[in-house]
């Protein structure tokens, strides 16, 4: 008995489900990193026992206000490195699923191989987040024109985890120290005549002006032998400029997949509010 060929499978690709990976990473790090940053940056928190059902004590009661505040910098450098690992590790699996659905149309059209694929796709999965966007570009033309400055925050995570947020030899890339970058936002205000000036706190703005946001490439320099200490309102930025980066893969792959013949229908949300 013979039969005939077997009906092609329609397969959906939901490229918003994968953008999602990396935005819970953000929205994670992001509300993590808060409360741990307020609570260290609260002076009237001081409570640094876990229990008090136990009668042991790993801390003495009357820690002065020094060792206290002390335990509070700390901390506060520690939770920053849980966050930008959060970051950094959920982008990593992010661009495994990006890859796994690009490995997957090869495979449907009969460009690869199902064992060539499996094996391109466990070696992808062994690389850091610089290698992997490595392979997207070489295989796929998927880049990032950010990609040093992610590199840079993943750097920071490294510093933090490894060396106790201590910028170290390893962590200056042949500089004189540790310089994290990212692109954030800007407010300015454009005048009547058209000129530019960085807005802040106390600005007097003249009549027929306009404020404008635009994004812009940031930085905090840390020396060598220097503690990375990232303030709250750069925390953020990062956390958005992760997200926007992942946004910026997905729409990359969706023109590939186009280029292709698959169809294509947008249901990415404008901003990352409702990431």
């Amino acid at each position: 008995m013979t039969t005939g060929p077997q009906p092609r499978k329609a397969v959906t690709i939901d490229l918003q489900r994968i953008l999602d990976i990396a935005a819970k990473g953000v929205r994670r790090s992001y509300a993590f990193m808060a409360l741990g940053v307020n609570a260290a940056s609260d002076p009237n928190f001081k409570q640094l026992h876990l229990t008090n059902a136990l009668q042991v004590r790993m801390l003495p009661d009357d820690l002065d206000d020094k060792a206290v505040s002390n335990i509070k910098h700390n901390f506060r450098i520690w939770v920053t490195g849980c966050g930008l690992r959060e970051l950094i590790e959920s982008f990593s699996v992010f661009l495994d699923e990006v890859y796994k659905v690009l490995l997957f149309v090869k495979v449907s059209r009969g460009n690869l191989g199902v064992k060539e694929a499996a094996k391109k796709r466990k070696s992808f999965s062994f690389g850091g987040v610089e290698k992997k966007l490595e392979v997207l570009r070489s295989e796929y033309s998927i880049g990032l024109k950010h990609s040093k400055l992610l590199d840079s925050v993943n750097q920071a995570r490294n510093c933090i985890s490894h060396r106790r947020g201590v910028v170290g030899n390893e962590d200056c890339k042949g500089e004189g120290g540790l310089s994290v970058r990212w692109v954030g936002p800007s407010a300015l205000v454009i005048g009547s005549s058209g000129k530019k000036t960085p807005l802040t706190k106390r600005h007097y703005v003249e009549e027929d002006s306009e404020i404008a946001v635009q994004f812009i490439e940031k930085s905090l320099d840390f020396p060598l032998g220097k503690v990375v200490d990232i303030p709250a309102e750069e925390l953020a930025e990062i956390c958005l400029f992760i997200y926007f980066e992942a946004r910026d893969i997905i729409q990359q792959s969706a023109e590939r997949l186009k280029g292709l013949g698959i169809p294509i229908v947008d249901k990415s949300p404008d901003s990352a509010q409702h990431a």
